[in-house]
């Protein structure tokens, strides 16, 4: 089986796909759009690359983080249009299965924490796969915590994982 993780964002959506048969990352990238452009174009742009992702990777499943209730002001209705944006053109366009986890639910998957920061986010994963991160040039600053994110988010779909809820 092969599920994607996206940890959507307007300005670097992380994207893994895990394979459960080889039990690997095999694809992981920083989405980046370009911030002239409308929201609403920002968001057919992203959606539609990851409808792509699906179709050329033959996905089975897709997890996608949450918003986050604790959040105010303009940025969380933009986030909520994005997450929509994403979710309808995989569920009516790519017929995918598509689960929403939230964050507090992904930290205590990932560190046993739901109230994990970024760093320890990193921290928690295996250094294989943050090896393979780092190599393609990510950083803490510039999006490293987005691809761990859409990591930990693809793990959470693997049969029989643990989960802390």
């Amino acid at each position: 089986m092969k599920i994607l993780g996206v940890d959507q964002s307007y300005s670097s959506s992380g994207l893994v796909v895990f394979d459960t048969e080889i039990n690997d990352v095999i694809h992981f990238e920083l989405f980046k759009t370009n911030k002239v452009d409308d929201i609403f174009k920002r968001a057919w742009m992203i959606s539609h690359h990851i409808l792509g992702i699906c179709k050329d990777m033959e996905i089975d499943k897709v997890a996608i983080e949450g918003l986050a209730f604790g959040m105010r002001g303009d940025a969380t209705r933009d986030l909520a249009g994005l997450q929509f944006a994403i979710v309808m053109q995989l569920k009516y366009v790519g017929n995918l299965e598509v689960v929403i986890v939230s964050p507090k639910s992904l930290k205590l998957f990932a560190t046993k924490s739901g109230k994990a920061d970024k760093q320890q986010m990193i921290d928690s994963v295996p250094t294989d796969i943050l090896d393979k991160f780092k190599a393609s040039g990510a950083k803490k600053t510039t999006g490293l915590a987005d691809i761990v994110d859409a990591y930990y988010l693809a793990k959470y779909l693997v049969p029989n994982a643990p989960k802390i809820e």
